[in-house]
């Protein structure tokens, strides 16, 4: 019934051609993960119009993410996005299992983990990587003892690993080095995508890395963070079809878009 989700990645070569790295020879050492992290952030966007669009639960089985992703050029949100980039590394050979993570954001308490992330191993050390949080994250893999890299540490507390951004030191991800396997992740999936007051069910969430800034939508608010200049302006529907095209790559035809929110103040 579930086999789907733990079937072969179809082709890691139209994978490759997707963020970048059409016929580049991918060696299974961090060096490369570091290369195809990078890769997947500045090509991949991170996308909820699944959820807000039609309503429906993203389908993550590994064909159905491959099609959407890689043949369609869509994004998608953590769970389809490391997913399928699980599958990926997987097929190139890595040493790599997923975790659920804890989205902390600056919370004081534990939330439920609604997040996903990869951890891959090299020669007894393991790195944490992160291509769907859509916001910030480390731009490739980072040691989970406590090194510094790309801008993040990770902070063991207790039974937790703190994900710290050295920037801001806000601590952005909380999880457990405990494996879990693809099936673990329909129930949460169901939860974010569907629960009356998650964020994807009611807002436009877009998010894409650019080799010198970002670009993002939350619902009415588009932002372009470009050579250290932001802009930022408020977008209605009509802007969305475009916006996808020339900032993220996504061919707008046949995508179902619903009405933002009410503008807010």
């Amino acid at each position: 019934m579930y086999e789907e989700l733990y079937e072969r990645l179809p082709d890691a070569g139209a994978y490759l051609e997707r963020i970048g790295l059409g016929g580049e020879e991918i060696k299974p050492d961090l060096p490369d993960l570091d290369r195809l992290v990078h890769a997947h952030l500045t090509h991949v966007p991170f996308e909820d119009m699944e959820p807000w669009g039609t309503g429906n639960c993203p389908d993550l089985a590994v064909k159905a993410l491959f099609d959407k992703i890689v043949l369609r050029r869509r994004g998608g949100y953590c769970f389809e996005l490391n997913s399928l980039f699980y599958a990926f590394l997987k097929e190139l050979g890595f040493d790599v299992y997923m975790v659920m993570a804890h989205v902390m954001a600056e919370r004081a308490e534990l939330p439920p983990p609604c997040h996903c992330c990869v951890i891959c191993s090299f020669e007894g050390e393991k790195y944490f990587c992160d291509v769907g949080y859509g916001g910030a994250v480390p731009d490739g893999g980072v040691k989970l003892s406590g090194e510094s890299r790309h801008g993040f540490r990770l902070e063991r507390s207790g039974i937790f690993y703190r994900v710290i951004n050295e920037k801001n030191g806000c601590e952005e991800l909380r999880f457990k080095d405990v494996p879990i396997a693809p099936v673990e992740l329909i129930p949460m999936n169901y939860y974010i995508s569907q629960g009356a007051t998650s964020p994807f069910r009611n807002q436009l969430h877009l998010n894409l890395r650019l080799e010198d800034g970002s670009v993002s939508v939350v619902d009415h608010v588009f932002k372009l963070r470009h050579s250290g200049q932001l802009e930022e302006r408020r977008i209605d529907i009509a802007d969305v079809p475009a916006i996808l095209e020339e900032y993220f790559g996504i061919p707008s035809g046949g995508i179902k878009l619903r009405e933002l929110g009410p503008f807010p103040g």
